[in-house]
């Protein structure tokens, strides 16, 4: 009976291990599964934002479909028989039929597992899609991608269609908003206008049914706020060594490019008084106007080019006399009628240049499309031989350092090195078109041929120029000299221009399969489209991108009639 016992424990050990296994499937599935899931939505979605891109670029509407949920049904199931027989007898040894007489036992048991998992799609069709195209992406949207270290450079160049009461003037304000992001001297946030609210009786509207004042339109966030940050503690006092020299140098060129905002943006904002504490004001030019509430345009303009005359001390005295932030409006100004005030001192009205609003942004799929369609596109699609030479050390060292960089910028030849046609590439070009008429097609080559130049100056150095004694103080970020004003015409024109060659995004196209490591691919039509891996600038871009589809895609309301589709099976 000891062996019998013994026969009878190992079934039911047997027996526990399956009962076990059942227990243990559920975390086990969510350790294997989860991870496998998330990875496969995660590689998708990435190919669907790249396929996007592609079908913008090939003039095909664009198709998003979004995993809504992920339904894993997982089962686990076992049996276990047994049999005993002859329990009691004596096993014998039979000579003549060569077999063992005695106690008998068998055991017989299945294990099963299966998964089904049931994945829910919904495209984005209807209304959803509708709503899509036409929302502007928020002040709110811009301010939160701000503060979560995307640069202003890659947030303000894709989603803004403009920046600036002139057009023309939208890359001097991007170039200077740019370098003063780079040099840490702004913080930018969404808020609320600062112009003066109407007066109670006309800003109070009622409903007609409940005879309650309406919610104001106004009520949310309205503007983009660039907010120039106080001066730090090593930039004060006198230079007395070669490291407070260059701290004042630096001190010296964040002023000059926030006086340079004041000019673009003059008279735009609202009513301006220096605090009790700032001195020297008139004294520094910097007074302001009583009638405009802002500042008398040639003090400005000697502030921003001829900055370098200015003493130390000056520049921390006119830090207290100008504004510290600056609006961009997505809305028109509020027309009021102007109220006198008991104060004389307080303004209580403005006098705007203009009411129209100094920012307007594109929606999900304009960000797309401004991105790709030519002419100025932000996305390059390039060959392999072009891609190398953008990245070229030797011929392109601005683009050498790409974990530090927002975007490439390029020199002309590197434009139009895919599907520009060879009549459209000698006449004028794709991605940036020569002007054909005179003067401007004079103006266009000569203004290219500085820029690269200028451009090829750098590949030059052996170390980076010294800002404090190069001839060109911005760096890469805006063409300039000193001396000269860059709000003038042709500083406007050679910026634009500038602003143009940047790439935040390089796309590689071949024939054949990607020879190099990719971080994202997409095949169509026999070609492939792909970002490489050792990009690091296109793939934070990429990603960015990705966002914006992603912030501004609205769900439908209800569920689609056949949303699912099951795959997979018991194993």
């Amino acid at each position: 009976m000891r062996h019998s016992r013994a026969w009878v424990s190992g079934l039911v050990v047997t027996l526990a291990v399956v009962v076990a296994g059942c227990n243990l499937l559920g975390p086990s599935s969510i350790d294997q599964g989860r991870d496998r899931y998330n990875s496969a939505i995660h590689t998708t979605s990435m190919e669907q934002t790249m396929s996007n891109i592609v079908r913008v670029y090939q003039n095909e509407p664009t198709t998003f479909m979004d995993v809504s949920e992920v339904d894993a049904t997982m089962s686990f199931g076992g049996s276990l028989q047994g049999a005993a027989t002859g329990i009691g007898s004596t096993a014998t040894h039979s000579t003549t039929a060569g077999t063992l007489a005695g106690r008998v036992g068998s055991a017989t048991g299945t294990v099963q597992y299966s998964e089904t998992p049931t994945i829910r799609y919904l495209p984005l069709l209807g209304q959803p899609l509708v709503a899509q195209l036409v929302t502007p992406v928020s002040v709110d949207a811009l301010g939160l991608l701000y503060d979560s270290y995307w640069p202003a450079a890659s947030v303000l160049d894709f989603a803004a269609a403009y920046l600036t009461p002139e057009y023309a003037e939208f890359f001097s304000a991007l170039d200077t908003i740019i370098e003063l992001d780079d040099r840490s001297a702004i913080e930018i946030t969404a808020a609320k206008t600062g112009l003066p609210k109407p007066p109670d009786a006309a800003s109070e509207v009622t409903s007609p049914a409940t005879k309650e004042p309406a919610k104001s339109p106004d009520s949310g966030n309205d503007s983009l706020f660039i907010y120039l940050r106080p001066l730090q503690a090593g930039r004060r006092g006198h230079p007395v060594n070669k490291q407070q020299q260059d701290a004042v140098w630096v001190e010296r060129r964040v002023l000059q490019l926030w006086v340079r905002l004041l000019r673009i943006y003059s008279r735009t904002q609202p009513p301006f008084e220096p605090s009790a504490g700032a001195r020297r004001c008139a004294e520094l030019g910097l007074a302001v106007d009583r009638q405009t509430h802002w500042f008398a345009p040639d003090k400005l303009r000697s502030w921003d080019v001829d900055i370098r005359s200015k003493s130390a001390s000056d520049l921390e005295q006119a830090r207290e006399c100008l504004p510290h932030s600056i609006e961009l409006r997505v809305i028109p100004g509020p027309r009021y009628e102007p109220t006198k005030a008991a104060n004389k001192t307080e303004p209580t009205e403005v006098n705007l240049i203009t009411r129209a609003p100094l920012m307007r942004t594109y929606s999900a799929l304009g960000i797309l499309k401004n991105a790709v369609e030519r002419p100025h596109p932000r996305i390059e699609f390039v060959t392999s031989a072009r891609y190398q030479a953008i990245r070229d050390r030797q011929t392109h060292p601005w683009n050498a350092d790409a974990d530090e960089l927002s975007y490439y910028t390029l020199l002309p030849e590197d434009e139009d090195s895919v599907d520009c046609d060879d009549v459209a590439l000698r006449q004028r070009g794709c991605d940036d078109p020569v002007p054909q008429k005179e003067p401007e097609h004079s103006r266009f080559i000569a203004m290219t041929t500085t820029l690269a130049d200028w451009l090829r100056r750098y590949a030059t150095y052996e170390a980076p120029p010294d800002p404090a004694a190069d001839q060109y103080p911005g760096d890469l970020f805006t063409y300039e000299k000193p001396g000269d004003d860059i709000l003038d015409g042709d500083y406007i024109t050679i910026n634009r221009r500038l602003g143009f060659l940047r790439r935040y995004i390089l796309i590689l196209v071949s024939n054949g399969p990607p020879d190099i490591p990719v971080y994202v691919s997409y095949f169509d039509r026999g070609r492939w489209y792909y970002i490489a891996q050792d990009d690091p600038v296109s793939q934070k871009n990429f990603h960015l991108l990705s966002l914006f589809m992603t912030m501004m895609a609205v769900p439908p309301a209800t569920q689609p009639l056949s949303p699912v589709i099951s795959v997979g099976g018991g194993g």
